[in-house]
């Protein structure tokens, strides 16, 4: 891509990787310790505790970005969601058993 900026760079944190079968059940959890200064997300394969991948992220951006350093420097956390959805082109790639829960 010519109009690539050549100071960015891409950069992903993942955990562990795990093979996924069609019909299985994932779980994606995102939980903030109780001084709020670090994030730990998990995903699973319900009915496996072998495969479960985790990401323990101890600062915003992974710590990639010298703008900010700190979990406490952001002053509101909001529920949301997480869905991984790769490759679904419209509502037809979406399983008919897909669905959302999210707990607080």
């Amino acid at each position: 891509d010519e109009t690539k900026d050549d100071d960015y760079k891409a950069f992903a944190a993942v955990g562990e990787l795990h093979p996924v079968e069609p019909g299985e059940y994932l779980r994606t959890s995102m939980s903030l310790s109780n001084d709020a200064l670090i994030w730990t997300l998990t995903m699973e394969v319900i009915g496996d505790r072998k495969r479960k991948s985790t990401v323990i992220v101890k600062k915003p951006f992974m710590g990639l970005l010298n703008t900010t350093c700190s979990w406490s420097e952001y002053k509101t956390t909001l529920a949301g969601s997480c869905w991984e959805n790769y490759n679904m082109v419209n509502a037809t790639s979406f399983p008919p058993y897909w669905h959302e829960v999210q707990t607080l």
